[in-house]
């Protein structure tokens, strides 16, 4: 029960909505946005317009990997929590935008499976599908764009999924194998053709408090935002650890 009522919540601050009429709440696919390089361009800037001192492209492509790295989260909650997967395929994932910039996900119940119902080899087609054909894809066209780096936004959502994992390591210690199996189907190879696009390994250090988390390999740059005051950094940003 603890379990379900965190996944609720979860999902809620993610904006992962499960709904049997995506494509009515959505505004459009992600494989519409990735096969409209022209859409994707102005979603990024109409993001620029709503930063501060008006950031170039650059800096948005580079957090709009960070802001995105929520629906992987939700993915492996949703695997930890309550023993099902998404189909994450692009067609399956709808996305809209609020005036404010805020994204939303809606996904078809019908595109979840319990994970009992799958085979080793399936789930990991499943991941292998929405890493490579969903994050990887839609990163390319937002880096070509935006003149930001592909690996560094999968590095972002990579180190997202290191510290959730961490964060429910800590939440439910009885699951701790089992979650670190299941963060291992999102960022290791699995010995198919093509390479894991979320293979990133990331220093781990204990804090004061001790509590323990990872370092981004690459920062997000939403400092540059604040006239480069790395008082705006999050704590786990490579700058500070120089």
């Amino acid at each position: 029960m603890i379990k379900k009522l965190f996944l609720i919540i979860s999902l809620k601050r993610y904006g992962v909505l499960i709904t049997s009429k995506p494509k009515e709440k959505g505004h459009f696919s992600i494989q519409e946005l990735i096969n409209n390089p022209n859409k994707l361009h102005e979603i990024l800037v109409c993001h620029q317009k709503e930063g501060m001192n008006n950031p170039n492209l650059t800096i948005i492509g580079t957090m709009f990997g960070k802001r995105y790295s929520v629906l992987a989260m939700s993915v492996i909650d949703t695997m930890i929590l309550s023993g099902k997967l998404f189909d994450a395929s692009p067609e399956n994932i709808y996305l809209k935008i609020t005036e404010s910039g805020a994204f939303y996900f809606y996904i078809h119940p019908k595109n979840i499976f319990p994970l009992q119902s799958l085979t080793l080899d399936e789930k990991q087609q499943l991941i292998q599908n929405f890493n490579n054909n969903h994050l990887k894809t839609l990163f390319k066209e937002v880096a070509k764009i935006s003149n930001s780096k592909e690996q560094h936004l999968l590095s972002l959502v990579s180190h997202n999924l290191h510290q959730r994992s961490l964060f429910l390591q800590r939440r439910f210690p009885k699951k701790k194998g089992n979650i670190e199996q299941i963060l291992n189907l999102f960022i290791k190879d699995n010995n198919s053709e093509q390479n894991n696009p979320l293979n990133f390994t990331f220093n781990k250090i204990e804090n004061a408090e001790g509590s323990v988390q990872y370092i981004r390999k690459y920062c997000c740059l939403e400092y540059l935002q604040h006239n480069r005051n790395l008082d705006k950094c999050c704590s786990t940003c490579p700058h500070l650890y120089k």
